[in-house]
């Protein structure tokens, strides 16, 4: 776009990084706020609890996704910008994360508890799947920018980059380890209906 409009593309850039600040603020509301007035508004049954209740969760873990892309990006335009972008990236991933467990926990419950879904509702169960893939993904993208960003930036060598793409590495691992159990009880649910 930048060739064919004979535009800068560093004014682009930075204003599809402005986009993306945009977007990491309404996904902060949207999930805050959908997360509390879920909880807080109105009394629920664990039987009423479903897949779609992780949509405001799922806001956070993707747009960590895309901060870690961006962060990326920006390595050859400002590390500083870049540092910052994958600080608040990995916070996001991590907030996310948290929430999405905790509803994961309360969602299997409810399927221990009451069973599967209803047949029209059965195939929903593999959104569960959405926050942990996608937080699979994030965390190994941040991880290798972190990994290359940190040890220059505090100073203490190599060897802090190489612990924290293990650490990434692992928690995605784990994760992917959970999708494997989410997409087991899924296609289970679905073959009960």
């Amino acid at each position: 776009a930048s060739q064919y409009w004979k535009l800068d593309s560093n004014a682009i850039f930075y204003s599809i990084w402005g986009l993306w600040w945009i977007a990491f603020i309404v996904s902060l509301v949207v999930s805050f706020g959908l997360v509390y007035a879920l909880m807080g508004e109105y009394p629920q049954d664990t039987a009423n609890i479903g897949p779609p209740w992780a949509i405001p969760i799922i806001t956070m873990v993707t747009i960590s996704a895309s901060g870690g892309i961006f962060a990326g990006a920006l390595l050859s335009h400002s590390r500083s910008l870049s540092l910052l972008s994958l600080v608040l990236s990995t916070a996001t991933l991590f907030i996310g994360l948290s929430l999405a467990m905790m509803f994961m926990t309360v969602f299997f419950m409810r399927i221990y508890l009451h069973g599967p879904l209803e047949h029209r509702t059965v195939l929903t169960t593999f959104a569960a799947l959405t926050p942990i893939g996608q937080g699979g993904y994030s965390m190994l993208l941040n991880g290798k920018y972190l990994a290359d960003l940190l040890p220059d930036t505090i100073n203490k060598g190599p060897l802090v980059g190489d612990v924290l793409f293990s650490l990434c590495f692992s928690g995605a691992y784990i994760l992917w380890c959970m999708g494997i159990l989410w997409i087991t009880i899924s296609c289970f649910s679905v073959i009960r209906h």
